[in-house]
């Protein structure tokens, strides 16, 4: 899981966001609390206009690891 959740930061910082999306969802098929996965995915999914996907699995994140959001806002990943 912590490959594909690698994998899909990368893709993200290079704006691959599908290849990203699927890295994540790999990562969470393997792990389905992953906080850094959900978290990452959850603000490629607001970007791609899908809210409520988004939201939900951003909330998710959160719940795992209240901090993520302010974390990856360090490196540069914000909805």
């Amino acid at each position: 899981a912590e490959t594909h959740d690698s994998r899909g930061l990368v893709e993200f910082k290079l704006g691959r966001l599908k290849e990203a999306d699927a890295e994540f969802t790999k990562a969470l098929d393997k792990n389905g609390s992953l906080p850094s996965s959900l978290y990452v995915r959850g603000v490629i999914e607001l970007r791609n206009g899908d809210s409520v996907a988004g939201k939900d699995d951003i909330d998710a994140a959160k719940r795992h690891d209240p901090g993520i959001a302010e974390r990856y806002a360090d490196y540069g990943v914000t909805p």
